[in-house]
């Protein structure tokens, strides 16, 4: 396996996530997972919030063989899950998913801003994040 760019990605905050909480307010936090890989990161718990603000970065690998067969491959698929921290079980209070090409991937030397449109959210919630691809590892 040929080493290649890390993803960096910022979960920077959430808007108007849905309440799940009864007695009070959701205790959001995100999980991150890439396509590609088994590694899986997530934020820190906010208690008590419907518009989280985080601002955590997260590192993920991406293997150099996806890069270089460019037009084989198919996207790389980042996936974030906005949970809500409870005692017994973690509700799901919506997900988004995102699809970069291996060259979006190439071509993400900046930090890229996006908004992503929470599914599975009663309220029209929204997760931004920001992500860009460091030097090879």
């Amino acid at each position: 396996m040929t080493k290649g760019p890390t993803l960096v990605i910022e979960v920077v905050k959430a808007t108007n996530l849905q309440n799940k909480d009864l007695f009070s307010l959701s205790d959001p936090y995100v999980v991150i997972k890439i396509s590609e890989g088994k590694q899986s990161e997530k934020t820190s718990v906010i208690d008590n919030c419907l518009n989280p603000e985080w601002s955590e970065t997260f590192r993920f690998p991406v293997q150099s063989e996806l890069i270089s067969a460019q037009k084989k491959m198919r996207p790389l698929v980042i996936s974030f899950k906005v949970k809500d921290k409870d005692t017994l079980i973690d509700q799901t209070l919506g997900s988004a998913e995102l699809a970069m090409t291996p060259e979006e991937i190439i071509k993400c030397a900046e930090m890229h801003t996006y908004l992503l449109h929470l599914r599975g959210s009663s309220t029209s919630a929204v997760l931004e994040v920001k992500i860009r691809a460091n030097e090879f590892y």
